[in-house]
């Protein structure tokens, strides 16, 4: 793997370059939410290295959790601190550059997806905190880590996570500000066993459908903002983005590797999106549970898996600070073998 990428700390550091040498943003730049009782926001150090024009960033945890023991006097963990692999590996594919946060009152072993250590395109943002450790530390660095990447990178990071996993904080969302677009059995990715060097030799190949998938994605979710889902399924959007879908599951076909096929779930915010106030109004009668199927990426699926894929659309909480983008916010990704 080694030669495949530069050996050498993460991009954005350095390997003779002090912690005291790198940005920090203060609370007061970062949030403008309220301190909660027990863990209050110091710091936060940003790796020097923003996103470049175009590119997309994703935070990704690892699966240990925090919890209160029986009888409320103490704190356990759970989980081994891996990283979930399928997530990693679509993560990989959809995205330029992935965060993996770091913070100064609990430390996760492993601190980065092992294999990647080494590879440029992975950074670690560092949250320096105050208080009492609580059960929801790992929410809050990685909100806060959220926050202040987007605030310097143009609303251009998501958050990419299992099902299982807590996701961002509570207090950043608010009800009735989003929709997530649903795919089922619709994305073909690397099994775990693939190592990741050849996953970035496809991706550096096939850049340009992945780069069309995200791009015609953006698309339909600006298409739903503006009008619903009404008819949505025979507007040039659709028909785009499954194309584009297609695409990305044909030349998946042209590699030997083994796969597995992912369901995602991709949130974008309504208050950004929507022209017509209607839409936002009336978006939980809307669009819940809306779906309809993927005619062009059944067609392309029907020689590697007999798995049905499927459309839906539905509102979701969404984020009380303002994007300036229609950039998603946030991916959930579950796998499964074919076959």
């Amino acid at each position: 793997m080694k030669g495949h990428w530069p050996s050498g700390r993460p991009r954005g550091w350095s390997a003779n370059r002090e912690i005291s040498d790198i940005p920090r943003l203060d609370a007061s730049k970062v949030t403008d939410s309220p301190q909660r009782e027990g863990l209050w926001l110091d710091r936060v150090i940003l790796p020097p290295a923003g996103l470049d024009s175009g590119e997309r960033g994703a935070l990704i945890l690892s699966e240990k959790t925090v919890e209160a023991n029986k009888s409320g006097s103490g704190i356990i963990t759970r989980g081994n601190g891996d990283f979930n692999l399928d997530v990693v590996r679509s993560a990989l594919l959809l995205f330029d550059r992935l965060d993996c946060p770091t913070n100064n009152f609990f430390n996760v072993d492993p601190s980065l997806p092992s294999g990647l250590e080494e590879w440029p395109g992975i950074q670690q943002t560092r949250i320096e905190l105050s208080g009492r450790l609580t059960v929801d530390i790992f929410q809050e660095v990685l909100s806060q880590s959220f926050i202040a990447l987007n605030d310097r990178d143009n609303d251009c990071w998501s958050l990419a996570r299992g099902p299982h996993v807590q996701g961002l904080h509570a207090s950043v969302f608010t009800p009735e500000k989003a929709f997530r677009i649903k795919l089922e059995n619709a994305l073909p990715i690397p099994d775990i066993s693939v190592p990741y060097e050849d996953i970035l030799i496809f991706k550096d190949r096939r850049k340009a459908e992945l780069l069309a998938l995200r791009h015609y994605l953006d698309d339909l979710a600006i298409e739903i903002g503006k009008s619903g889902f009404g008819g949505l399924a025979e507007t040039v959007a659709f028909e785009k983005f499954q194309q584009a879908l297609a695409d990305h599951v044909c030349v998946s076909r042209e590699t030997n590797f083994l796969k597995r096929l992912a369901s995602l779930e991709v949130k974008f915010q309504w208050n950004e999106l929507a022209t017509n106030p209607s839409i936002v109004a009336g978006a939980g009668v809307a669009l819940h549970g809306v779906a309809t199927g993927l005619p062009l990426v059944s067609a392309a699926w029907q020689a590697l898996a007999a798995f049905a894929p499927a459309f839906s659309v539905e509102t979701a909480l969404g984020l009380r600070q303002k994007r300036k983008t229609a950039s998603p916010f946030e991916y959930i990704i579950q796998a499964k073998k074919i076959g």
